[in-house]
């Protein structure tokens, strides 16, 4: 283990270089990613992300790049330290994404930036674990249509108080909801 930590460290020393982190991020990001874009721009954030509890198992770097629009995206790269693949690591992944675009929320609209997850393996047998959050549920399609897709929104504003009265029990508590700001709820309570 401590030999791999060195290989690790080693690695995030290289990547530290611009030039060298230029050129791995060119090399392995996907043509789709590249032409967006602006190499030139990017750098090593310092900040980690990575729990103490999981720093001797794991090495994160994160770069910030540049689009060619001008906006700035993430590359988020672990450096996997485990001579074995992790059956979790894509949940990790996302965990720290999620942790980076809490860093970039603001209150007022706007959007979160890009975030490209790499994982650099140098374990002595193949990396076979999911390498997706999907593939981690008892029911992959259905998790990331549920997770992946638009949330499930029921609009009280915008459905009529007709289709709302129609459900014999639900009905009594949509239709208050969607009332709650009137002040007569004497009325309400007739009306309904």
């Amino acid at each position: 283990m401590t030999e791999n930590l060195k290989h690790d460290e080693l690695a995030k020393k290289i990547l530290f270089d611009p030039i060298a982190a230029q050129e791995f991020i060119s090399h392995y990001l996907p043509e789709s990613c590249k032409s967006l874009l602006d190499l030139t721009t990017l750098k090593v954030e310092k900040e980690s992300f990575v729990e103490e509890d999981l720093k001797q198992k794991f090495s994160d770097l994160v770069f910030s790049i540049k689009m060619k629009n001008n906006e700035k995206a993430f590359i988020y790269t672990l450096i996997e330290a485990e001579i074995s693949p992790k059956y979790w690591t894509a949940f990790k992944l996302w965990k720290y994404m999620f942790l980076l675009l809490e860093r970039h929320k603001t209150k007022k609209k706007s959007k979160l930036p890009l975030i490209i997850p790499m994982v650099v393996y140098h374990g002595n047998r193949p990396f076979n674990v999911p390498r997706n959050l999907w593939d981690l549920f008892s029911h992959p399609n259905l998790a990331k249509e549920l997770m992946g897709g638009d949330y499930q929104l029921v609009d009280l504003y915008a459905m009529s108080d007709d289709q709302i009265k129609k459900k014999a029990h639900l009905g009594m508590m949509e239709y208050f909801m969607k009332y709650v700001h009137v002040r007569n709820t004497l009325k309400l309570w007739r009306n309904f």
